[in-house]
């Protein structure tokens, strides 16, 4: 059993990871000792005791600077630092690190059976016999250190049914210490010290003994023979020709999806026109519904981006619809539609859900018929034989293909689209960037009223049918008598008298750049009677000066006269019923 034990302790030297490495490293520990040019050993004085076979560590990175040829001296003494690191060399001193530096620090060889080579793995008795030993020496210079104190505690805790053996041990070993030369003593120490530097490195300090978790199972070699050859080559061959992107263009490509989604992210932007979380506002709520009779600026302008994202909203399929309709290609859209339902239906339906498909889209005479090409339609028919949800991938594809590059570049330059863009409905909060208003010099403005309903150009809902307009516009009664809510109350009452002209003043815009509901004040205002016609003033507006007080001006310019509603008017929250 002990020669079995041997052997397979051998094999397992063998196997081991990085043997390669170490015996490179221990051929080159050999050369020092034993080559026509070996590193000058020799004794060494240290204070007043003569140290045996003993080099500095000058002569040491002498010697590999020269045999190894390396560029600079650095090279040479990064190699030595990883020799003794690795357990190889130790210092003959009370160095506290293992570092080998270009002066007259004296060194020793290891001891071959230190080697790392050698699958050393110590356990926790032989390093709580270690620490307890030096507790029984001079605290000066044998004392333990923080880490050391440390692990000494756990130790004590980990090993107490055992800790009476531990104590004798060190004792024995103490006192066989007493009986050596002091130049013995002296390399001893040096010696146990640096071994348990190598295994038990100090915190913050790496190990290079560190390995990674072992294997418990070994894979066995098989013998290469000329079919495994051909097959390791030919898929070689096929990886060269697998492309690959370069990070950098990676890099580049995340970087301007950023760009392009950073207004529409609310973790990175502010939220148009208020986050309704953290205020009582529901008009975000209101213009990001699935359908909207008028959808917001931001969305509109999302589904440039690509036709995945104007098909992704179901507003922008509506919209997209519709102008497919005015060119007669409503169908594609349509087909689209229907191979996406088809992958979400319970598999019963399946079958029935593709032939459906089938006569109205692809079958000869069908009443929609889509435009696709003999080999997409020699696919279909033979995947209409095993009827599933993916039947008309092929098919699918090419209409996406056909509307990507066709129908949807030309809705994208169409009056439709930039007709959805001037009537957007209303963000008069939104802020880029910038969730909060600290610190800012410029005088307050009275709010715009926050529209919850816009009617645009081409709606179904006419002026005739919205008897109350207050709802419409959704205005409601406010307690606060500002000059914007005594405005937007104003408009609303006269929204039924101005319907006619609502036409010619509809495309206006205010100096700020944002678009009131229809515009119809101004409207009001340059044809009221207090504009400077000389007639009488209304009994429900207040005319309000310009701002330089003349009443000349006043008269070449009527539109200076803000028509405010009376507070007569005005209902206040508690009064309605």
């Amino acid at each position: 059993m002990r020669n079995l034990a041997v052997i397979m302790a051998d094999n397992d030297a063998h196997q081991h990871p990085r043997h390669m490495m170490y015996a490179k490293m221990e051929n080159l520990i050999r050369c020092m000792q034993f080559s026509e040019n070996a590193i000058p050993v020799r004794s060494q004085k240290l204070f007043l005791t003569t140290v045996p076979d003993a080099f500095a560590g000058q002569d040491l990175i002498d010697w590999l600077y020269t045999k190894l040829q390396t560029e600079e001296r650095l090279h040479a003494s990064h190699l030595a630092n990883l020799l003794c690191q690795y357990g190889y060399l130790f210092p003959v001193s009370d160095q506290k690190n293992l570092v080998v530096k270009d002066d007259n620090t004296l060194f020793r060889f290891q001891t071959p059976y230190f080697w790392p080579s050698n699958n050393w793995k110590p356990d926790h008795v032989d390093y709580a016999i270690y620490l307890a030993k030096r507790t029984l020496r001079n605290k000066q210079r044998h004392g333990l250190e923080d880490f050391e104190q440390v692990a000494f505690n756990k130790l004590q805790k980990m090993l107490a049914h055992k800790w009476d053996f531990i104590f004798m041990q060190a004792e024995e070993q103490f006192k066989q210490s007493k009986e050596r030369k002091k130049a013995d003593k002296i390399i001893v120490d040096s010696q146990e010290k640096a071994f348990w530097r190598v295994q038990r490195p100090p915190p913050g300090q790496t190990r290079c003994l560190d390995e990674a978790v072992t294997r418990h199972i070994k894979p066995t070699l098989k013998k290469k023979t000329v079919e495994t050859c051909q097959r390791e080559i030919a898929f070689l061959q096929r990886s060269q020709k697998r492309p690959r992107l370069k990070i950098s263009k990676a890099a580049e490509s995340i970087l301007l999806f950023s760009e392009q989604y950073y207004s529409h992210d609310p973790f990175l932007s502010a939220v148009p026109p208020s986050n309704p979380w953290l205020s009582d506002d529901t008009l975000w709520w209101e213009l990001n519904t699935p359908l909207v009779d008028t959808p917001s600026e931001l969305r509109i302008r999302r589904w440039g981006f690509s036709l995945e994202e104007l098909l992704k909203d179901p507003t922008g399929i509506a919209e997209f619809e519709e102008f497919l309709k005015k060119e007669f290609s409503q169908e594609n859209l349509h087909f689209w539609l229907a191979c996406e339902e088809i992958k979400y239906l319970p598999k019963s339906l399946v079958t029935e859900r593709v032939q459906a498909i089938y006569s109205a889209f692809l079958a000869p005479g069908a009443p929609h018929e889509v435009n696709v090409d003999g080999k997409t339609y020699e696919l279909t028919q033979k995947a209409i034989e095993n009827p599933d949800r993916f039947t008309f991938d092929a098919a699918q594809s090419h209409i996406f293909l056909l509307m990507k590059k066709d129908s949807y570049q030309r809705y994208m330059r169409s009056e439709d689209y930039r007709n959805l863009l001037e009537t957007a409905a209303l963000q008069p909060n939104a802020r880029k960037g910038r969730f909060f208003n600290f610190g800012s010099t410029k005088s307050k403005k009275s709010p715009q009223p926050s529209p919850g309903y816009v009617r645009r150009r081409g709606s179904e809902i006419s002026d005739s049918s919205t008897s109350d307009a207050a709802p419409v516009l959704g205005v409601k009664g406010h307690h606060s008598y500002s000059t914007g809510n005594l405005q937007s109350l104003h408009q609303a009452s006269l929204r039924g008298d101005l319907s006619k002209k609502r036409s010619s003043v509809d495309s206006k815009r205010t100096t700020s750049g944002t678009v009131l509901p229809k515009r119809i004040e101004k409207l009001d205002l340059c044809n009221s009677p207090s504009g400077g016609g000389g007639g009488q003033t209304s009994k429900d507006t207040l005319e309000v000066p310009s701002a330089h007080g003349s009443s000349e001006e006043s008269e070449e310019n009527p539109c200076m006269a803000l028509a405010v509603p009376s507070k007569m008017n005005v209902v206040a929250p508690w009064e309605t019923a």
